[in-house]
């Protein structure tokens, strides 16, 4: 009894140390993500080539999945 309880809790603290570990790797990401989108050009304007490429990893990752 006690050997599967252990076993148990062992394996619920792997799975929420994986979740966390995917949810850190997903905040990361959103903060870079959102460093290049505040870049402006030197007139105050958005700088659009990462936008654009935002959009267009957004569409191929669309188009690859149907």
């Amino acid at each position: 009894m006690q050997a599967a309880a252990a076993a148990a809790r062992e394996e619920a603290r792997r799975a929420a140390s994986a979740h966390q570990a995917q949810v850190a790797a997903a905040h990361a990401q959103r903060r870079a993500q959102a460093v290049l989108l505040r870049k402006r050009t030197r007139r105050g304007q958005p700088v659009m080539r990462f936008r654009i490429d935002k959009v267009l990893h957004q569409l191929q990752a669309e188009a690859g999945q149907t």
